[in-house]
């Protein structure tokens, strides 16, 4: 995914009201989950090295907070959970191998999609959603026992009738099938000279869980420079927040110096500490050591903040919305659409460049400061390879392990087992 477009993408979903958003061909690289700036998660699984393939699945600020965990299968499988009232959801994204590939690739993706499958909890809600590369096409009016609607675009090819037998297989129902939409409406991919439009993407649903599929068509208004449309469902679930986990409160330490009421009440409170610290036990004493600090910073020192801001000018968002506009009104074969599309591509170079600049220059000030503390983190900040966090881990049998629960017990036994067995080494060498 090229610089810039984390930006449109968000700038997307909040227009359209999007709360999961499903990526395919991001080309990032490795695997896990990061924030960016302007709200929201995305969670990702790519190759080792960047520049093929990948998926990913986007939560907006709401949807993030029923998550309860995520495994990278590879870089055409990804499966996320989230928290229902009743029912918990498992989300999968796919990218199924192209045209090019053999059938021995296609039927590994295929094997390996349905091993995720089958670990899938039984009672959860399922949803798979992606490009499958495949012409489901129209149906008959007795199309296959409910599966596939009879409201898909163009004729069936061989890979969509592998995608047929798999979901009946599975007991999927296809939602962009279902409901009668016009023509441009239905198709998700324009080749680049605007001759072929086909319907290769789709959103599957738990065919128990069909009536709660309110609608799925495609946005042609939505746009980030692809030659893919913007595939969007209406399914009335009920999600259930997680427990809020507590986090530390980290304060903007830079302040220490400067605020005097902080550094007069924290030294009063321990002369007062001085008086009674003998008749403390060591434990006491760091716990009310550890409170004289938290209270005096809670009423003088500022929370620290993240102070990342978005790169973009307001003159490429401009620009970007110009695209979109040419893309409703043209289409995105049109050449007035390319030189746009080519104008925002290089209006974000540029945007990159200057951003750079920008920290170069503040870190050449704090070296004629010499703040070197912040001059080095202002460094690394900008050097630094990228790492996402990555919340999962396997058990003894090397089955992944997703829900954060699981992750704290599986980490709570792996601990006791390192220590029982360096005890019992240590008791074993005592004896001889």
């Amino acid at each position: 995914m090229s610089a810039g477009k984390l930006e449109n993408i968000t700038d997307e979903c909040n227009r359209n009201n999007i709360d999961i958003l499903g990526i395919v061909e991001h080309r990032w690289s490795k695997q896990g989950h990061f924030s960016p700036t302007n709200g929201g998660t995305f969670i990702y699984s790519g190759r080792v090295k960047p520049g093929q393939s990948g998926v990913a699945i986007y939560l907006n600020e709401l949807a993030r907070k029923y998550l309860l965990g995520y495994n990278p299968v590879d870089d055409r499988i990804l499966y996320v959970q989230l928290k229902g009232t009743s029912h918990n959801i498992s989300l999968i994204q796919v990218y199924a191998p192209t045209s090019a590939s053999t059938e021995e690739e296609l039927e590994g993706f295929y094997q390996k999609l349905q091993n995720v499958i089958d670990k899938c909890p039984s009672s959860d809600v399922k949803l798979i959603m992606g490009d499958f590369n495949a012409k489901v096409g129209q149906m008959a009016d007795n199309c296959e026992r409910g599966n596939i609607g009879k409201f898909g675009l163009g004729e069936q090819n061989d890979r969509g009738q592998q995608l047929v037998d798999f979901c009946i297989e599975n007991e999927f129902a296809i939602c962009n099938t279902i409901f009668e939409n016009h023509p441009r409406r239905l198709f998700t991919w324009t080749s680049p000279d605007g001759n072929t439009k086909n319907q290769i993407n789709y959103i599957l649903v738990d065919k128990r869980w069909k009536t709660s599929v309110r609608t799925a068509k495609t946005l042609p208004s939505a746009d980030c420079g692809s030659d893919h449309e913007l595939l969007m469902s209406e399914i009335k679930l009920r999600l259930k927040m997680k427990k809020k986990v507590n986090r530390p409160v980290r304060y903007d330490l830079s302040w220490i110096q400067l605020n005097i009421p902080y550094r007069i009440e924290v030294k009063d409170h321990f002369s007062v500490l001085n008086e009674t610290a003998d008749e403390m036990t060591p434990d006491e004493l760091a716990q009310e050591i550890s409170n004289i600090f938290s209270e005096c910073a809670q009423k003088h020192l500022p929370r620290k903040r993240n102070h990342n801001k978005p790169w973009v000018t307001t003159e490429t968002l401009g620009a970007i919305a110009t695209r979109k506009i040419l893309k409703q009104v043209h289409g995105i074969t049109s050449s007035d659409y390319k030189e746009a599309n080519s104008t925002v591509k290089s209006l974000i170079k540029r945007d990159k460049r200057l951003h750079q600049e920008q920290k170069l220059n503040q870190i050449e000030t704090l070296m004629f400061s010499n703040k070197h503390k912040e001059m080095y983190s202002q460094i690394n900040a900008l050097t630094r390879e990228f790492r996402p966090r990555l919340n999962v881990i396997k058990d003894k049998n090397g089955n992944a392990l997703t829900d954060q629960e699981e992750i704290v017990v599986r980490w709570a036994e792996y601990c006791r087992e390192m220590y029982d067995k360096l005890r019992n080494n240590t008791t074993s060498d005592a004896t001889q």
